[in-house]
């Protein structure tokens, strides 16, 4: 069901709503899938190093002690993605510091075609069906142009219905919603 078409919403970019957005953006790209694969790669390397020890030394390998390691492995990748994490904050501080494009006032509207964003340096309308993916974070909307770029709408400069019915025309366009952690959490 399509909504009616908005009035121009007037905005300014925070630097509190540049991190919200990238650890929203975090949050598509870390993905329990990717934990597990990580882990496996990581106990997989360590297993191979210490069955090649072993047998170096020509002595049997302790299947204890490979066992003994998968834990070690899944305490290593969960601080590594708990430092991406972390590291968010800073790098999204660093990006509103020097992308001038990011201060200023925003101004948002949409229709039935497509979404039109204006900043300090320009202006652009993209169609729905344009988009790679959109991902409804805890404080924002991530509306994906590629894996990596994004543009984020602070849901609270949005009225209330706003974010469903952006949201209902990404679908409508078959544009699909991006994961939190490897799961579908839209509130949308």
């Amino acid at each position: 069901m399509k909504a009616p078409t908005s009035p121009n919403i007037h905005y300014a970019l925070s630097e509190n709503d540049i991190i919200a957005a990238q650890r929203a953006w975090w949050m598509g790209a870390a993905r329990w899938q990717s934990f597990i694969k990580f882990v496996a790669i990581l106990w997989g390397v360590y297993a191979v190093m210490l069955v090649g020890l072993d047998l170096y030394a020509g002595e049997q390998p302790n299947m204890m002690v490979l066992l003994g390691v998968l834990p070690v492995s899944a305490v290593i990748v969960v601080i590594l993605f708990a430092f991406g994490f972390l590291q968010s904050k800073r790098r999204a501080r660093r990006a509103y510091r020097e992308h001038k494009a990011l201060t200023g006032e925003h101004i948002v509207s949409w229709n039935d075609e497509g979404i039109l964003f204006t900043s300090p340096i320009g202006s652009s309308t993209l169609p729905w069906s344009g988009f790679y993916g959109w991902l409804d974070g805890p404080e924002t909307l991530l509306l994906y142009q590629t894996h990596m770029m994004f543009n984020p709408l602070p849901k609270a400069i949005l009225p209330p219905g706003a974010v469903s019915a952006i949201a209902n025309r990404l679908r409508d366009a078959g544009v699909p919603e991006r994961e939190r952690f490897g799961f579908i959490r839209s509130d949308a």
